[in-house]
């Protein structure tokens, strides 16, 4: 798992859109109160089963607290172990307060 606090580059994009099949991209809005990490692994199980690549990029405004991810992130690697994941965390104050957005984008489905 790849940990990142900068944009995207062209390199990350690379990696994940090399993989063979569909590519899906999702993006979400969760309250700070809500388990946005077993939301998504509930809802999306047939992605991230099949996936060969994950870019996930979470944003969030000041206001939130950076570090619950950190742990959170270890769900998401475990569901997508035979996957290449990239993972960003970003603020971004045009996020509403206790707000969270999650964009995925996976490729290689099946």
């Amino acid at each position: 798992m790849e940990n990142k606090n900068n944009n995207f580059n062209e390199e990350d994009y690379q990696v994940i859109l090399s993989k063979t099949g569909k590519i899906k991209s999702e993006v979400r809005f969760f309250s700070v109160n809500e388990n946005m990490w077993q939301i998504l692994a509930d809802d999306y199980t047939n992605e991230t089963s099949v996936a060969k690549g994950l870019l996930v990029k979470v944003e969030f405004n000041s206001t939130v607290n950076a570090n619950s991810f950190k742990d959170s992130m270890i769900l998401v690697d475990a569901l997508t172990e035979d996957c290449d994941l990239i993972f960003e965390s970003s603020i971004n104050e045009d996020i509403p307060n206790e707000t969270i957005k999650c964009t995925m984008l996976f490729s290689g489905i099946e």
